[in-house]
């Protein structure tokens, strides 16, 4: 992993703007194996971080984009693929409300009411990536620690013109100055993913994840908001996958629920493996304007907060900001800071902690509404780490075949205890090896009222489990549906590497109300018997 200069240094990293934003709505973002063929009329744009390169192709006339990612995800060798879909940098609430007078409290701000105060930030931690409109290094909160962005949109004269980016990077890690931030000793860098109309594209926003993981952040910011319309992995795929492969490197992704003051699905926020920020403080829980939904986390004060901004913006340096895209940077310092106290913890654990250490607002326990409740850094700091459950990230084949495969002792029964969430996590996979004729068990147990879920089996040469491959065909078997008590039985008829599917509700696909357990815990056994002894015929000789 390639290391970050020091402060003050120049540094450049490479990502591939968009093209004009009038073609996105026609081109497709295709990720590919690495010794994989380019499709066809495919323009090479950069990575994913596990290095699968990317490319950007025009849908072919006849077809619709849709109907070209359907036939482009058939083929060997294709990893993803979405349309080129566009992002935004503020939508409703999410915009300075109004400049005002440097702060003569030198310590007001958000770390106040998240309990951050209470917490040593010890020494540096790992770079908080900041993707957005770019960082203004002049900014006093933030001196000696911004590491430059590299202009990756054009046209930019100045570090950061609009502002939002600094104020974003200010509340992550803004040190004891006017304006604390939730971290105050993190260095911060920016990927500038958004052009002077506040736009940006999938493409753009993938490669700055890439470029993010392989410059050695610990956490990325993306305060984008992009509307998941149906819940298609058609819109997503290429961007949830570039999310999975940035967690598997042990890097958390934040981002904002979106300010429209809806049960709305933004992405990026609504994607597996996100931390989900909504706006809201312990006087009146959730912002009328904070998003809801079952991808909310917690929530953080990002209403009329004091932020640093840039002079261009207001002239004193310092204006009240307002809007979600403000609350989940909170969570990004939040978890660079306890990424530096707790290195003990795997990247599944840092996630765990930072989204149950909330203090709970409204109703009692997790709700759409606040998640697990305020940003609580102080709770988190010292509660007792979560248990490292299953083989995350494990939601898809995909996946699953980096992981270790499951050993299955002949005729013994072997149980394993994990966890899905209908909106963050709600499909693990396990790989298993079986000999020619043998039988599969495959059950599921759960103590939590209301959860469902489903198993399958799936066969060899079974793909990414995403709507955009035809999977059904790889079905050896499932359960039929979701049920608290799921099972399957399956001899195979060839030896070989299997896949078992444990699947609970989708939020983006299914019915998922506001009682729906956000983490639903079961049990799995799987049984491996040996294949049937052939029976052979006599031969009875004539007389």
């Amino acid at each position: 992993m390639n290391k970050l200069p020091a402060a003050g240094a120049i540094l450049v990293i490479a990502v591939l703007a968009a093209a004009a934003p009038a073609a996105q709505g026609r081109r497709v973002l295709v990720a590919v194996e690495r010794d994989a063929h380019s499709p066809a009329g495919g323009v090479l744009t950069g990575t994913l971080p596990d290095g699968s390169p990317t490319y950007l192709v025009k849908t072919p006339s006849g077809s619709t984009a849709r109907q070209y990612i359907r036939r482009l995800t058939r083929r060997p060798g294709i990893i993803a693929a979405q349309v080129d879909r566009r992002f935004w940098l503020r939508p409703a609430q999410a915009s300075p409300t109004g400049c005002i007078d440097k702060p003569s409290d030198p310590i007001v701000g958000v770390p106040f009411q998240t309990n951050a105060m209470q917490v040593d930030p010890g020494g540096a931690t790992k770079p908080i990536a900041i993707l957005d409109t770019g960082i203004d290094p002049n900014t006093p909160e933030l001196a000696g620690r911004v590491l430059p962005d590299h202009d990756v949109v054009g046209g930019f004269l100045v570090p950061d013109q609009d502002g939002h980016g600094t104020e974003v990077a200010s509340i992550a890690a803004g040190a004891l100055g006017s304006v604390r931030g939730e971290s105050p000793t993190s260095p911060v860098f920016s990927v500038r993913i958004f052009n002077s109309s506040g736009a940006s594209s999938a493409d753009t926003v993938a490669q700055a994840i890439t470029a993010a993981v392989q410059a050695g952040a610990g956490v990325i910011n993306i305060s984008a908001a992009g509307a998941v319309a149906d819940g298609s992995d058609q819109d997503n795929q290429v961007l949830i996958t570039a999310v999975a492969q940035a967690f598997n490197a042990g890097v958390l992704v934040t981002a904002p629920s979106g300010n429209e003051g809806k049960a709305q699905a933004d992405a990026p926020g609504a994607y597996p493996h996100v931390l989900t920020a909504g706006s809201g403080n312990a006087g009146q829980g959730r912002d009328l304007f904070s998003n809801s939904g079952p991808w909310v986390d917690l929530v953080s004060p990002a209403s009329d907060i004091i932020s640093p901004t840039t002079t261009n913006v207001c002239s004193s340096g310092y204006a009240l900001v307002k809007g979600t895209s403000f609350a989940s940077p909170a969570l990004a310092g939040a978890a660079a800071m306890l990424q530096a106290l707790r290195p003990e913890l795997k990247p599944q654990q840092l996630y765990d902690l930072v989204r149950h250490a909330g203090t709970d607002l409204g109703v009692p326990g997790w709700d759409q509404d606040t998640g697990f409740g305020l940003l609580n850094v102080a709770d988190a700091a010292t509660a007792p780490a979560p248990p490292l459950l299953g083989n995350e990230v494990d939601d898809d084949i995909l996946f699953a075949k980096t992981k270790p495969v499951v050993p299955l002792s002949l005729g013994r029964t072997k149980t394993i205890k994990d966890s899905e969430s209908a909106a963050k996590d709600n499909t693990d996979v396990f790989r298993i090896k079986l000999k020619k004729g043998e039988l599969i068990h495959a059950d599921i147990s759960t103590k939590v009222t209301d959860a469902l879920f489903s198993v399958s089996l799936y066969d060899r040469t079974a793909g990414p489990l995403d709507l955009t491959n035809d999977v059904t065909k790889h079905v050896l078997r499932d359960s039929g549906g979701l049920s608290p008590t799921p099972f399957i039985n399956k001899r195979v008829k060839a030896a070989g590497t299997y896949y078992v599917a444990v699947e609970t509700a989708d939020t983006l696909q299914d019915d998922v109300d506001s009682t729906t357990p956000t983490d639903q815990a079961y049990t799995l056994k799987l049984k491996r018997s040996k294949a049937l002894k052939k029976q052979t015929k006599k031969k009875t000789k004539k007389k």
